[in-house]
């Protein structure tokens, strides 16, 4: 309500930091953890050696503790976190103890993993092009995949957790029954992946993007093509990608370029070149009548009516962006409180 900073967090001692994990709250909106690491350390997002903090708002100044190194998340239900590089610890802060310990495949790297979506289960992805999926209670492997001369770019559970898709730098994508791990279908990309990769809320859409920026939207149900957007070499690369909640609406945020919002009812970019340029954040509200989106060139975040795609607001940022590093940022689930991290600085904490 103030606008004012409640109070900083340094991220190393005096050392110049900038973030290498996501900066997220617990749905209770009483925590938020982030990753920092000393400048010039940058590390993959999931092999970050930077060091796991979780701070805790209800303390003065927001007491912070370290728990270890790498890319940190918050489980769906926000009871534990989950932290590491090839292996993973999942963390119990009511506790404060170690539940289990993921343990990953001896010289492979770790390359990409997700929660399913009632945290019973975690998928982790390696270099070696292997997919196993734990027990996150009790650290047991419940099925793996065979190895694959191709590693793995990204992996996503459908949001009801009963498939993943997993897709590979060679251009596949593959989907997989989320009790056992065998194939359901198969998606062949005419290029190689990048590491983007986002599933429509009803789990009947996936988006993929390839190394030349070419965004696909495929159905689940039988691998059809249903369009492709964003054709041509002179996109410079996708920051981000987000559906509306009734999926009507995907947006993109394009490097270097304007935001676009295809409206996927009608096949047209409803902001029609006129979105904010380099979009490296998009948020819909819960109702999906406003679009927030997070700008990369001056970090201010504009608001927009959804229906009509008039603005409604621009709120300037702490710092503009450099080069191409991004700042992050999480709301809390009370709307009150706001914690932003830039390069370079400590995490703020913003009423």
């Amino acid at each position: 309500a103030s606008g004012k900073i409640l109070f900083a967090q340094q991220g190393l001692g005096h050392q110049t930091v900038h973030i290498a994990g996501n900066v997220s709250t617990s749905p209770d909106g009483e925590r938020f953890i982030w990753c920092a690491e000393p400048f010039g350390n940058h590390g993959s997002a999931h092999t970050s050696s930077g060091v796991v903090r979780v701070t805790s708002l209800g303390t003065p100044n927001g007491s912070s503790l370290a728990l270890g190194s790498g890319y940190p998340r918050w489980s769906p239900d926000g009871s534990r976190i989950s932290f590491g590089r090839n292996s993973i610890t999942i963390w119990n802060p009511a506790t404060g103890e170690r539940d289990a310990k993921l343990q990953g495949i001896d010289n492979a790297e770790m390359t990409a993993g997700d929660w399913h979506p009632d945290g019973r289960l975690a998928a982790l992805c390696f270099s070696n092009g292997q997919t196993r999926v734990y027990d996150t209670k009790s650290g047991d492997i419940q099925y793996e995949t065979e190895e694959r001369t191709s590693r793995v770019a990204q992996v996503a559970w459908t949001p009801n957790g009963a498939g993943v898709a997993v897709s590979y730098v060679d251009g596949v994508v593959q989907i997989l029954n989320g009790s056992d791990g065998k194939q359901l279908l198969e998606i062949k990309q005419d290029e190689k992946s990048n590491d983007q990769m986002r599933w429509s809320n009803s789990g009947e859409l996936l988006v993929t993007v390839d190394v030349k920026n070419v965004v696909r939207i495929w159905e689940t149900d039988n691998g059809t093509l249903h369009s492709t957007k964003l054709e041509g070499d002179h996109v410079q690369g996708i920051n981000t990608l987000m559906f509306s909640p009734d999926d009507r609406y995907l947006v993109c945020g394009v490097r270097d370029a304007p935001c676009r919002m295809w409206d996927l009812k009608i096949g047209d970019d409803v902001f029609r070149g006129h979105g904010p340029m380099d979009v490296g954040r998009a948020d819909f509200s819960d109702d999906g009548k406003q679009l927030s989106l997070l700008t990369r060139t001056d970090n201010a975040t504009y608001v927009y009516d959804v229906r009509t795609r008039k603005r409604l607001s621009k709120t300037p940022g702490l710092l503009p962006w450099r080069g191409r590093d991004q700042a992050q940022y999480d709301w809390s689930p009370q709307a009150n409180l706001v914690a932003c991290a830039s390069y370079g600085l400590a995490v703020h904490f913003w009423n």
